[in-house]
């Protein structure tokens, strides 16, 4: 018991750091702090997901960046999307991709953006300090493997790089089309890549991810499925269960 009350204060904690830095790195307000930590709140007692959080805060950024049938971040444009893929636009990719580039006026340097690193997704795409400089500028070969529906190659647009952006997703590579029409030097490639080349199965995400479904995968799942077939068709199991009767009538002349 006490090692599972502090297994949750530990994450309790974690969540409430999280969203302390979401809010010093100016990636959510309070209001939205305070929603983020009801929806944990929610999801630890009922083991369900509210959304109210990621809501919230796609349809404010929604309002600020949507003009003219477009979504504006400064230079870079992207089309309009469905409900799913905008959401996993402004809740989730937005942090990655552009919350530098809007609000640190694309600042990578690593001591001002230091809160931001533990606050999003998977980190700031950049990053600038005494031993590295992993920032875009204009005239680099960007290559943007798994582009989704083109964000990071818009931003890369945007500084003036030329960027060759693979997606083999075909709804998501679709948009990807259209983020190549709104934006200068992108290159869609509707490929994936990998270490050799080869054919796999893909399955397709609804918002911002999809996977490489493993042969070995559907082979175990093709057996599992013949053996629950095999259950259902064994006699023991046929005889268990109830028959139904039958009357039948001859017709007389």
């Amino acid at each position: 018991m006490l090692k599972i009350i502090t297994r949750k204060i530990n994450t309790a904690r974690k969540l409430f750091t999280f969203g302390i830095r979401g809010v010093r790195g100016q990636k959510s307000t309070i209001y939205e702090f305070l929603l983020y930590c009801v929806d944990r709140i929610y999801e630890s007692i009922t083991k369900k997901h509210s959304r109210l959080y990621e809501n919230v805060i796609t349809k404010r950024r929604k309002m600020m960046y949507e003009h003219n049938g477009v979504y504006t971040l400064k230079d870079a444009r992207l089309p309009l999307l469905d409900s799913d893929r905008e959401e996993g636009l402004f809740s989730y990719t937005f942090d990655d991709t552009f919350i530098v580039y809007m609000q640190y006026d694309d600042c990578y340097d690593e001591t001002k953006i230091n809160a931001l690193y533990d606050a999003t997704p998977e980190g700031p795409y950049g990053l600038k300090n005494d031993l590295v400089d992993a920032t875009i500028k204009a005239g680099d070969i960007v290559i943007d493997a798994g582009s989704w529906i083109g964000d990071f190659a818009a931003y890369a647009s945007a500084k003036g790089a030329v960027t060759y952006a693979f997606e083999p997703d075909e709804r998501n590579y679709e948009i990807l089309l259209k983020t190549a029409e709104l934006n200068k030097n992108i290159h869609p490639v509707k490929k994936g890549l990998g270490d050799k080349k080869t054919n796999v199965k893909f399955a397709g995400g609804d918002s911002s991810s999809s996977k490489i479904v493993s042969r070995e995968r559907e082979r175990e799942r093709e057996r599992e499925r013949e053996r629950k077939t095999r259950r259902l068709m064994t006699p023991d199991l046929l005889k268990s269960r109830p028959q139904p009767s039958m009357t039948l009538w001859r017709k007389t002349a």
